[in-house]
């Protein structure tokens, strides 16, 4: 099968897509960011009215203690961005100015406390019950230096290839967190893309699927067909000549031999000109070839977010399931 390898790769064409490499609009995310900033205000009021008008109760003070728990992070991290975003004296007048229309809005006496706990403690399982787009803002920010963590807090959906036009009788399974968006593949062999809209750098990746290459077969490939040919140094073939090879590994799962590749490239569309880092994993088993190919677009003054990056991608990649192996 080693000899099969090379002519795979070179059908292997990384597509990033475009309209992700700049990440979400500044405009977009600031206001996604001060509905759930002021969603969790107006949380915080209502409990600070009980408080004030129900004197000491041991249930109050343990629902604030767990809203300050399990509130607080994704609290801060939205603050620091809207202060930093439109600086801290214009973001703490309009706080000022935004509470008291929230509270305007609350209608605190008729508020009713068990409903009130009732709600509250809805969300803090996993932020049941909180609007879509407001529940996504808030796990972006929860998370936002720690995002591999998402699909093991149990915030996450599950793709199946099962029944899709594109998936060439495959079914297999992947989790992916809740806060992508999943769309139609651009392209014949890709079969779904997801992208984290509120990523500042754009990160997206896609799931693809192929029977044969040509009139030849998947075949079998062993872990010594992918070491030799790493050895051989025909990967770095296989990439473009404008991108920069960073290095290619062995990879076992699902009883599947593969490839992981690492590489740069720089793009150009019209007038806009960027840099991608790419993470490619290409699984082989005797019918299918198994693509999945991640990245995200590498600003200017940016520290190096690779490894932030890569703990999300394993773990995605440690939900791969083959339901047919089992």
């Amino acid at each position: 099968m080693i000899r099969h390898i090379p002519l795979i790769l070179l059908f292997f064409t990384p597509f990033f897509s475009l309209s992700q490499t700049l990440g979400v609009t500044d405009g977009k995310k600031l206001n996604e960011a001060a509905k759930a900033y002021f969603y969790l205000r107006g949380q915080e009021l209502t409990l600070e009215h009980l408080r004030t008008n129900g004197g000491y109760d041991s249930e109050l003070e343990n629902v604030i203690y767990n809203v300050k728990q399990y509130f607080s992070k994704p609290k801060e991290s939205i603050r620091d961005y809207l202060s930093n975003s439109i600086g801290e004296s214009k973001f703490t007048k309009s706080e000022d100015s935004l509470t008291q229309v929230v509270l305007s809005k609350l209608d605190l006496g008729s508020i009713n406390r068990e409903d009130a706990f009732r709600e509250i403690n809805r969300r803090l399982n996993k932020l049941d019950g909180v609007p879509e787009n407001i529940k996504t803002t808030l796990i972006h920010f929860k998370y936002i230096n720690n995002p591999s963590a998402i699909i093991n807090d149990g915030f996450y959906n599950i793709f199946s290839s099962k029944g899709h036009p594109k998936a060439k009788g495959t079914d297999f399974n992947l989790k992916y967190p809740t806060i992508f968006t999943e769309i139609d593949g651009a392209r014949p062999n890709i079969i779904r893309t997801f992208n984290y809209d509120l990523d500042d750098n754009g990160f997206n990746f896609n799931v693809g699927v192929r029977e044969k290459v040509g009139n030849d077969e998947v075949g079998k490939v062993s872990k010594q067909d992918v070491l030799d040919f790493i050895s051989s140094g025909q990967v770095k073939q296989m990439i473009s000549e404008d991108s920069e090879f960073i290095k290619a590994e062995h990879i076992f799962i699902e009883n599947c031999n593969g490839v992981k590749i690492e590489f740069k490239q720089k793009m150009q569309r019209l007038d806009l000109a960027f840099e991608i880092r790419f993470w490619s994993y290409l699984i082989f088993n005797e019918n299918h070839l198994y693509t999945f190919i991640f990245g995200y677009n590498i600003l200017n003054n940016v520290q190096d977010l690779s490894k932030k990056y890569q703990q999300l991608i394993t773990s995605i990649m440690n939900s791969f399931v083959i339901n047919t192996n089992y």
